[in-house]
């Protein structure tokens, strides 16, 4: 897409960590402060700056799952997004994907620090605030408000994803939410209450609405900031069903033409998505096949590029002779800088459409590690081949990521409309397909939906034990295979699984949500 970003500067955070945090984790086991002199000396209008840059460090750092672009690339293998690769990948990974039946925890250590670390940062810069001003205030205004936005904002950014992503009795999967635990009650050796996944939604829009009208300043700009406050906003709404106050608050969110909110990457702190699901190395998830029938079923939907050879592929001499791509284009082949090749700086610089909503990569499948279920994940999709999708959104290591756009707006409003809260759910519809040069869909068609291989069912999606099928047909199916497409990799799809009972796997895993760690769990005696 040719929007302007909105970028977010990735900046390490080793410094500040020295300075006022000696930690294991940061939820119910940060330590005590070094020394609380030494932390009293931040409280000063000179170190906001500095507490600012490691805010925004941790927020968008994407090294090795670091991050907010980490939390999402995990997620988005949790998910039915991602299934484990079939071209490779680290054996290690099955431990982290749902469908295991180990009982060690140990591997979601990192992630669930992930998560909360960035909080805590989020939550002690509007504290150091608060100290300042009770301290003789703000010489700087401008310095105050920019502090407040950006520790408000990503405070509520990041409760609102613990509580999508995270939850308690796993197994079961009933319990999804997270415990919240303050400095100050580490201080008094308290731990913090288990919030529901509603609650930490009612906490995120609590601090949105107190990071609204102010100004996150220049460094780094953030354009139309509070309609991305909104935006965020009504993601929660229309999460917990709240279809009135979702329409509202999309209709001051993002509007077709502005720029998303977006995580900058360079060489040094690549995408995740890159790096882990796509070019960047033989990739430890593979897209669902379900993304390669939407572009078999239109075209229009985007290009799979091509690394499959009619004979050996110099690029991969592991992929089998005789393997044939199934959308007939040639393979990414001939010298770096031809359009489409592996090593060209943007590969897809020259396809016709420059906004096509799936770009995707083909590559054959091998099977380097077994499948964890011990079955065959494709074997709904043998009809297609031994061929195999890569997400192909994040075709450069340095490929910004998107966290949120006018075209979830759009959807958001026709949800509302489709639940009963005004308006026409294909107009919304309509608007996000054309800006994708898609075909429009009639009344008619969004009437007659049924797409049994799609993000609607669980025909599709039933790859791993006996899951009921659960199918959506209709304006409702119809906008949830919309979003399928076109929210891939945002963080979303997870939630949608949960809310529309599409889960792709059978009791005894862990559905619906990433379990919260021992680390957590046998110390703290407010998690169910």
């Amino acid at each position: 897409m040719k929007d302007a970003k909105v970028i977010i500067w990735p900046l390490a955070l080793m410094l500040l960590s020295l300075c006022f945090i000696s930690c294991q984790n940061y939820v119910d086991s940060v330590d005590p402060l070094i020394d609380q002199v030494e932390d009293d000396l931040l409280n000063t209008e000179a170190n906001i700056p500095f507490l600012i840059t490691g805010v925004l460090g941790e927020f968008g750092l994407s090294g090795e799952q670091d991050g907010v672009p980490s939390i999402l690339e995990k997620i988005a293998a949790y998910s039915d997004e991602m299934i484990q690769g079939h071209y490779g990948g680290s054996p290690e990974w099955p431990q982290f994907v749902q469908d295991t039946d180990q009982s060690d925890l140990d591997f979601y250590e990192r992630d669930w620090e992930n998560y909360h670390r960035t909080r805590f940062f989020a939550d002690d810069l509007v504290e150091r605030v608060a100290a300042v001003d009770a301290g003789g205030g703000f010489q700087d205004p401008a310095l105050r408000e920019r502090a407040l936005w950006w520790g408000n904002f990503v405070g509520g950014l990041m409760r609102m994803y613990v509580g999508e992503h995270w939850g308690a009795q796993a197994v079961t999967g009933n319990l999804p939410g997270s415990p919240i635990t303050t400095k100050a009650q580490v201080n008094a050796g308290e731990f913090g209450a288990f919030f529901s996944v509603e609650e930490l939604h009612a906490q995120a829009r609590t601090l949105f609405n107190a990071a609204m009208g102010l100004d996150p300043g220049n460094n780094p700009p953030v354009p139309n900031s509070d309609r991305v406050l909104w935006s965020f906003i009504a993601r929660t709404h229309i999460f917990d069903g709240n279809a009135t106050e979702a329409k509202a608050a999309a209709e001051k969110g993002l509007q077709q033409g502005d720029p998303p909110l977006q995580i900058p990457h360079t060489i040094r702190f690549q995408n995740a998505f890159y790096e882990r699901t796509g070019r960047g190395n033989e990739p430890q998830f593979s897209s669902h096949p379900r993304f390669m029938k939407y572009l078999l079923d239109d075209p229009k939907e985007g290009t799979a590029l091509s690394e499959v050879w009619s004979g050996i592929s110099d690029a991969n001499p592991q992929v089998p002779a005789g393997i044939v791509s199934r959308f007939g284009r040639p393979a990414e082949e001939g010298a770096p800088g031809n359009p489409g090749h592996r090593d060209t700086v943007d590969p897809r610089a020259g396809l016709a459409n420059q906004n096509e909503r799936l770009p995707m990569w083909e590559r054959a499948i091998f099977n380097e590690y077994p499948d964890i279920s011990g079955g065959n994940q494709w074997e709904p999709f043998v009809a297609l081949g031994s061929t195999g999708i890569q997400q192909d959104f994040f075709p450069n290591r340095d490929q910004a990521t998107d966290l949120i756009d006018w075209r979830e707006m759009q959807l958001i409003l026709a949800e509302a409309a489709i639940n009963g809260a005004g308006g026409d759910p294909l107009e919304h519809i309509n608007n996000v397909r054309r800006f994708h040069g898609l075909d429009e869909v009639t009344p008619a068609e969004m009437a007659a939906y049924d797409n049994p291989w799609g993000g609607a069912s669980t025909t599709g999606g039933n790859l791993l034990g006996s899951v009921p099928v659960n199918k959506h047909t209709g304006a409702l199916g119809l906008l949830i295979e919309e979003r399928d497409k076109t929210l891939h990799l945002k963080g979303t799809r997870i939630v949608d699984q949960r809310r529309f009972n599409l889960w792709h796997l059978p009791d005894g895993k862990f559905k619906n949500y990433m379990p919260i760690p021992r680390s957590e769990t046998n110390r703290n005696p407010n998690i169910p």
